[in-house]
């Protein structure tokens, strides 16, 4: 038998089937998808395959695997016959899985990393959207004219094509044409016509690569199906059938050949191409036919070749319109959202320099000093010394926020600093991180929002903050710093010592002045150290005549001297002394047998005998405010007790016997307070019970004017509305209503909103843990919840071993591995993910889940969510796209026409991330648009890292399509959100951009807010508009 050759067949399949008009059947091989050259992407062919099964499963054996396949007439069979008695089916679909997947392009992705494949525990969703990234797939030339053929030419090409391949690509080469297909997929016996669908029916006889099992073995290939038989008998009957790149499996189309071979009523007419010149495989299967001329063998052909040709052919004997290839699946926001872009437009950001406070809360103004004496020397220390860092230190009362205040002021006057920041962080926990957190937003001029800074690390929200300050001339003073003192080493600790230690570093030109009582004992040439003793004498004697004190020297210098000079007491004297002349000054020096800060508690049980009524009301009801308040505001808590003007006349004595600390406003009120050393003798008089009915009429004030009561949370809070709610809760734990603050602490953890200012969250969840016995956690409904918040923030914020010391306190509470163990192992889940161990936090993740599902208990606790992001990001990507989905269609995610605005932005963002890292990039594309635009029209307390993800995403998916402009505007825009919120991850993003040169170029050239506009403007379909 001869042969026919190349250019006949060419012609047989053009000018021939124009003729005659007769569809054609194609069977497809293996060849049709296999790699063009070495390295190249393509379907493992044979030969690899038999490798792959050896090196994967066998590497210890080869001798007994090589002898085994030798025993058998094909290689490929004998290795799934090794394969599948020792390993299972499951295997051999795996080995098939890795096959396929070699047809993927290459990534390139910015970040190398993925090395994803599909296994045996993928979800059937997950491999729909792999097919679903049509431009993911490498289509050989072959594939590629075969999908044109079926588009194009749909009534010869494109009715039926058999295939004992187990990849997608035909249906995806079709597809990417603007061709419709279907899939009909026999692992078992079945009727080809029975399944109908519009367009080409692509049949895969030996299974598929999902969704079924594959044949492989003799024995598989070989089983009888005799419905299938049936169904293919009748169509190589009738159709033209072509055989290209198929190796004549002893399967069922064999099995269906034979019979018609042996039937002299059957007129098949089969066109069987061969790569090679030997035609005597077919020759002798298909004796009768070939004899009969229904069968024709043609030598010599590459399909790669073949179809391309007859695709060229047919276009010049019939020239049909190309339709260009499908624009990869995308998603274009409907016309509705679309005309909502114009009021999105970013703007550039107002300057305005013109304040000198930078903004201050009710705390943070200096005292006003009405009698300030003997510290000039040390004023002028601070004026004119060469110094960045400066302490000013002294037990209580010594006058250390007096000096302070005094230089402040001094510095406003003269306009010595560009601005003069007063911070008071209160002698408390967090304060500190607060307080640079609301500078920063200062400094930003509008760019930033709390919000932004919630929950960076301090390592973070200290580069944001010396980013913003530049090389501006600003005065901070932080007042009250006594929580983060190092007692015995006498220096700062915790977060003001890496915050000064990054200050040095930096060579700012600001100066930072810190008040404490402790000692530091820190020197050096940028350093100042003031430490405060007592008054002197003539000093003394001047205060006492500034008060207008009537006493003489003799008293005040025995004053001087029992007092050792303190500030505060001597004050405190002077003021006795003027308001009651008729009073022997020595009264109040008797028997300082114990002190207060270095005041005698007999002097202030002395002055607060000689006290008014209305005046003690006053101070223990100020006492007891979380922050400084206004004449109106006491008028408001003590309006049962008194009227305003006797509050108005109180405040003026008061004040004249130096009990409170008033802080001006610069408008028509002050802000009055309690120095630290009256307040401590006023809690220290009076016990919980005797405090609880001051308490309780500020927290009546709190309810009625801010709303702060259980079941009043609103869905959206401003940043000074949540601090409302943030004193609501001190407030009800100073009163010791533990069960009520756990309540309220609740509502705002429900909302979400606590992560608007996650440090104020964290200290007053410290403060509340510390009140209660945790042995009874049983009394407080939201114990778990709430410990449950506390930690994922501390986790956040980067405080690891807080949050580790908190997990260890709350094992305790639990006896054995009940429910609220599974609460503790999300917790532990969301710890190690948080700071990159994902095999930690998918260990406890699925013991969590794992104790959940034994136990079968209904329970509200649950580690499902953060085990997903612990395996989404730990490398187990189709576990965690299965439950991101939560049962949702991969279709409806994907589909272009449709975007559930009742969704959560991060489930489309989520899906989108799992696809990207499953190296999918179209259908990540697509998700990605639907969540940012979810997270610009829906603006929550999360979105504001989501911001920055999603453009990271966006740009990375762009670099990985090589569309480098496209890539470059999104990563410019995510550096922005970045350098502003996570200077980290900005230098991670950084390192990544740089590994790509020309995109690194276009992201230094590009102006920020044009890049950021275009954003906005892509998400909303009118990137067009920029």
């Amino acid at each position: 038998m001869t042969p026919a050759s190349y250019d006949a067949l060419v012609e047989r399949l053009s000018d021939g089937i124009l003729a005659s008009r007769q569809p054609v059947t194609m069977v497809l091989g293996s060849a049709i998808s296999a790699p063009t050259s070495s390295g190249a992407p393509g379907v493992f062919s044979a030969e690899t395959i038999v490798d792959f099964i050896e090196r994967e499963y066998f590497p210890g054996r080869h001798d007994e695997f090589r002898e085994h396949i030798k025993s058998k007439a094909n290689d490929y069979i004998g290795a799934f016959d090794f394969l599948i008695p020792r390993r299972g089916q499951n295997a051999a679909n795996a080995v098939v899985r890795a096959a396929v997947w070699n047809s993927r392009l290459p990534s390139q992705m910015l970040e190398s990393g993925s090395s994803y494949q599909p296994d045996e525990h993928t979800e059937d969703q997950a491999f729909l959207s792999f097919e679903a990234d049509w431009d993911s797939w490498y289509l050989t030339p072959a594939l590629s004219a075969i999908g044109s053929l079926a588009s194009v030419f749909p009534e010869t090409y494109g009715q039926t094509v058999l295939t004992t391949n187990f990849d997608p690509l035909i249906e995806i080469a079709i597809r990417r044409n603007r061709g419709r297909c279907f899939r009909n997929v026999f692992h078992r016996d079945g009727n080809i016509g029975q399944a109908s669908g519009e367009g080409t029916n692509i049949v895969h006889l030996h299974g598929h690569w999902w969704g079924s099992d594959t044949l492989n073995t003799h024995i598989q290939l070989t089983q009888d199906r005799p419905r299938l038989k049936t169904s293919l008998n009748s169509l190589i009957r009738k159709d033209v059938i072509l055989v290209c790149g198929y190796g004549g499996w002893d399967d069922v189309l064999n099995s269906a050949l034979a019979d018609i071979v042996n039937d002299d009523n059957a007129y098949p007419e089969i066109l069987w191409a061969l790569h090679g010149s030997d035609p005597s495989m077919v020759e002798d299967k298909l004796k009768p036919l070939v004899d009969r001329g229904r069968v024709t063998v043609y030598a010599g052909v590459d399909c790669n070749n073949l179809f391309p040709d007859v695709l060229s052919r047919l276009l010049k004997l019939s020239p049909r319109k190309i339709v260009a290839q499908s624009a990869p699946p995308s998603f274009v926001p409907p016309l509705r959202l679309q005309q909502e872009y114009d009021q999105r437009l970013p703007q550039e950001m107002e300057i305005n320099r013109n304040f000198a406070l930078l903004g201050p809360n009710e705390d943070d103004r200096p005292p006003n000093i009405d009698f300030y004496v003997g510290r000039q020397a040390q004023l002028e220390e601070l004026v004119g010394g060469d110094y960045t860092v400066g302490y000013v230190t002294g037990i209580g009362g010594q006058g250390k926020s007096a000096l302070a205040a005094a230089f402040f002021n001094d510095c406003v006057s003269t306009g010595r600093f560009e601005h003069c920041v007063w911070r008071d962080c209160k002698e408390e926990a967090e304060r500190f991180e607060v307080q640079i957190v609301r500078i920063t937003v200062a400094l930003s001029e509008g760019e930033l929002k709390p919000a932004d800074l919630s929950h960076l690390s301090i390592e973070e929200l200290f580069d944001v903050f010396l980013r913003y300050l530049s090389m501006q001339r600003i005065l901070f003073i932080f007042d009250n710093v006594d929580h983060y003192m190092e007692m015995e080493q006498e220096k700062l600790s915790g977060s003001p010592a890496d915050f000064l230690k990054k200050i040095e570093r930096a060579g700012v030109g600001s100066k930072f002045l810190f008040t404490c009582r402790g000692n530091i004992r820190e020197t050096g040439g940028s350093t100042l150290n003031i430490r405060l003793s007592g008054l002197d004498l003539e000093s003394t004697i001047k205060l006492f005549s500034k008060r207008q004190a009537l006493s003489t020297r003799e008293d005040i210098e025995i004053a001087h001297g029992v007092t050792k000079g303190h500030a505060l007491w001597l004050d405190l004297l002077a003021a006795q002394a003027a308001k009651h002349p008729e009073k022997p000054l020595e009264r109040l020096l008797n028997a300082p047998s114990g002190d207060s800060a270095g005041i005698p508690l007999e002097t202030l049980q002395s002055i607060w005998q000689d006290l008014k009524e209305r005046e003690r009301l006053v101070l223990r009801t100020l006492a007891e405010c979380v922050r400084p308040s206004t004449e109106i505001e006491l008028a408001s808590f003590l309006q049962e007790q008194m009227n305003f003007n006797k509050i108005g006349k109180a405040l003026y004595n008061l004040r004249s016997l130096n009990l409170i600390v008033v802080k001006s406003s610069g408008g028509f009120r002050d802000y009055i307070e309690l120095h630290p050393i009256i307040r401590e003798f006023i809690k220290r008089t009076f016990s919980r019970t005797e405090r609880a009915t001051f308490i309780d009429v500020i927290i009546r004030y709190y309810e009625q004017i801010f709303s702060v009561r259980v079941g009043r949370g609103k869905p959206k809070l401003t940043i000074e509305e949540l601090q409302n709610w943030i004193e609501g809760i001190e407030l009800h734990i100073s009163a010791g209503k533990l069960e009520l603050a756990f309540q309220l602490i609740a509502e705002v953890h429900r909302s979400g909103l606590y992560v608007l200012n996650c440090r104020e969250f964290v200290r007053v969840c410290a403060t509340l843990f510390s009140e209660i016995s945790w042995d009874k956690y049983a009394t407080y409904p939201e114990f778990d919840a709430i410990a449950s918040a506390y930690s994922d923030v501390l986790s956040d914020l980067g405080r690891i071993d807080d949050a580790r010391r908190l997990l260890a306190q709350y094992r305790e509470t639990i006896v054995g591995k009940t429910v609220r163990y599974i609460n503790y192992c999300d917790m532990l889940c969301y710890l190690e993910w948080a700071i990159g161990e994902y095999k930690e936090a998918i260990r406890w993740g699925e013991e969590g889940q794992g104790l959940k599902s034994k136990s079968n208990i209904d329970t509200t606790y649950d580690a499902g969510h953060n085990l997903a992001l612990a395996k989404r990001d730990g490398g187990e990507v189709d576990a965690a796209l299965a439950y991101f989905l939560k049962g949702r269609s991969i279709e409806s995610a994907l589909d272009p026409e449709d975007l559930d605005e009742t969704l959560h932005e991060s489930f489309y963002g989520n899906v989108g991330r799992c696809l990207q890292l499953m190296g999918q990039i179209d259908t990540a594309l697509v998700c990605y648009r639907k969540s940012a635009l979810l997270i610009e029209r829906h603006e929550t307390a999360s979105s504001v890292n989501n911001r920055g993800y999603v453009r990271q995403w966006i740009g990375e998916v762009f670099a990985a399509k090589n569309a480098d402009v496209d890539a470059a505007k999104f990563l410019k825009a995510a550096l922005r959100i970045w350098a502003i919120i996570s200077p980290v991850r900005e230098s991670r993003l950084m390192s990544l951009v740089a590994s790509r040169p020309e995109i690194a170029k276009n992201v230094a050239e590009l102006d920020e807010l044009y890049a950021e506009r275009y954003c906005v403007a892509w998400f909303f379909g009118r990137e067009t508009d920029v």
